[in-house]
């Protein structure tokens, strides 16, 4: 494992933790969103890292994060109803 997989991985065990412990709290209205926001940047970095995306043409890139963005801003809107 070279460097750079180590710091994404250390991030992606942090932001699960995180994300377990924030899910636990209660009496948070925006917890939904917070947690939301966990598992789109841990799609974004297992994406860009391990599925070698980072590498790939500059048209796979953009609409890789497209889809992120339009999916999030999709259930964040739905969740504010």
């Amino acid at each position: 494992m070279n460097k750079n997989n180590l710091w994404v991985f250390i991030s992606l065990v942090l932001l699960t933790l995180s994300s377990y412990f924030f899910s636990e709290q209660s009496g948070e209205a925006s917890r939904v969103e917070f947690l939301l926001l966990f598992a789109s940047l841990k799609v974004f970095l297992v994406a860009f890292y391990f599925m070698e995306l980072k590498k790939a043409h500059l048209a796979w890139r953009i609409i890789m994060g497209l889809v992120l963005v339009v999916f999030t801003g999709f259930i964040f809107t739905l969740n504010f109803k």
